[in-house]
């Protein structure tokens, strides 16, 4: 071997040794994460119903112009997530997230029918404005990619699917009343004004989300998550028969963007080795 030779492979060995030991003794990875996180939900247009017919006194009908809208609210989310690798993670997660509503109601010509207990115009009153606590109570499984893994820092991308539970009804539309008939309104009632053949009470859920997960010491980091909660609620699609008060209706699917934080729970790590 020449002179050459012999300062070649000692030049590799002094690389390799070094490389090797350090590529060996790479940090602790997370691999099983327990996750709380709340968030903020934005609103918007759920559905509108430009003329619905209503009973008035004399075989008479008001016409009213009714509405749903969702309200920004909060939610609230567990999971779990397993990694069988640096970056690709297997997750199960049940959120609730307070979608709820406000209703809307105003007469379609400007004026209710002549009544002196002004039935209608109390009824339309009271829906205008409305806050009803609607929610969905989602259970979904995903996929999580983390972008950097070895990394302080470790964004990541989400995707899960699953169904949701829902709270209340997002068609139901009552109004208050006060009036000498029937007996029980004499003090105050609520009277239903449009409603649905059937509630629904079960839907699919979707959710396609970002962030970033930032170490906050052994076992513990914090996270910071914007997400799109994808699901397909009830809406209103056609009117109802004044005497039967029954609307058309169907689902149609509605982005609702969020943001979250929340603190993940390092409960098993894994030193990884690579040779």
């Amino acid at each position: 071997m020449t002179r050459a030779m012999m300062r070649l492979c000692a030049a590799v060995l002094m690389w390799a040794v070094p490389a090797k030991w350090v590529w060996a003794q790479s940090g602790y990875q997370p691999n099983l994460i327990f996750s709380i996180s709340g968030g903020y939900t934005t609103g918007g247009a759920l559905w509108t119903l430009d003329k619905q017919a209503v009973a008035a006194p004399n075989d008479q009908f008001d016409t009213l112009a009714l509405a749903r809208r969702l309200r920004p609210g909060f939610s609230a989310v567990l999971s779990a997530t397993l990694f069988q690798s640096p970056h690709l993670g297997y997750g199960l997660e049940v959120g609730l997230f307070a979608l709820g509503t406000e209703s809307r109601c105003a007469p379609i010509d400007s004026s209710f029918r002549t009544d002196p207990d002004r039935r209608n115009e109390q009824k339309c009153g009271s829906i205008q404005g409305r806050h009803i606590p609607t929610s969905v109570v989602a259970f979904q499984t995903g996929l999580t990619y983390r972008v950097g893994a070895d990394g302080a820092a470790q964004p990541y991308l989400r995707a899960a699917v699953g169904f949701g539970i829902l709270g209340n009804s997002f068609i139901q539309t009552a109004g208050e009343l006060v009036a000498a008939s029937p007996p029980s309104c004499q003090t105050g009632c609520s009277l239903i004004v449009l409603d649905a053949a059937e509630r629904k009470e079960f839907i699919w859920t979707a959710t396609l989300a970002a962030g970033v997960a930032l170490p906050m010491g052994p076992g513990y980091r914090f996270r910071v998550e914007v997400r799109d909660a994808i699901t397909a609620l009830p809406v209103v699609t056609g009117p109802a028969d004044p005497s039967a008060l029954v609307a058309e209706t169907s689902t149609s699917v509605r982005h609702v963007p969020a943001l979250t934080v929340g603190l993940d729970v390092v409960l098993e790590r894994r030193r990884t080795r690579r040779y």
